[in-house]
């Protein structure tokens, strides 16, 4: 059997969709974090995706590089049993085989954006605002305190001059909060984010 090696977690901060990174590829993106988990490991192979794509497009289980369900059956299941194959099969991809989002961003199972999977959560857990507010200000408060004490600095790799993530508001409040909205594709107003 053959060896498997794991490194601790890095990556790159987390930032407001088109801003910093916008004009960077993830692949570009993605090359610091490897050579540091690379420094701290040497494997023979390295295999990486990204964690989420805008709308939460799921990942775990499927690299998410928009591909055709079927196909990144195929390319994956390859990957387990003949990883030279696969890459082969990577090289053979046409267009036809990418689902690239028409609509906006949603997940490849459901067909549904994040919001609305967030709206039938609290709708199914009886989770009123006020109490996705008091947890998304806990959320924000917890980020900067980490932030503050240094928790994040090994595992953020610094890019473009960003060094933490950009999301947690130092100066937000549970009345700030109450005045945001999201609008689902149904044009409903849900959560706080």
């Amino acid at each position: 059997m053959a060896d498997v090696f794991l490194s601790a977690g890095v990556r790159t901060p987390f930032v407001k969709a088109g801003g910093v990174y916008a004009r960077r590829s993830t692949l570009e993106l993605s090359i610091p974090v490897v050579q540091r988990m690379r420094a701290q490991t040497r494997p023979d192979l390295l295999a990486w995706g990204q964690v989420a794509l805008v709308g939460s497009v799921e990942s775990v289980s499927h690299v998410a590089i928009a591909l055709k369900y079927p196909v990144a059956e195929r390319v994956l299941g390859e990957f387990a049993s003949n990883p030279a194959s696969a890459l082969e099969s990577f090289k053979k991809l046409m267009p036809g085989d990418f689902d690239l989002p028409t609509k906006g961003w949603a997940n490849r199972v459901s067909g549904r954006a994040m919001g609305e999977h967030m709206e039938d959560t609290a709708k199914e857990f009886g989770i009123a605002r006020e109490g996705q507010d008091r947890c998304a200000l806990l959320s924000h408060q917890s980020a900067i305190r980490g932030q503050d004490s240094g928790f994040f600095r090994d595992l953020i790799i610094p890019i473009a001059g960003i060094d933490h993530d950009t999301f947690p508001r130092r100066d937000t409040s549970l009345e700030k909060l109450g005045k945001l909205f999201l609008r689902t594709p149904l044009r409903r107003v849900i959560c706080t984010v």
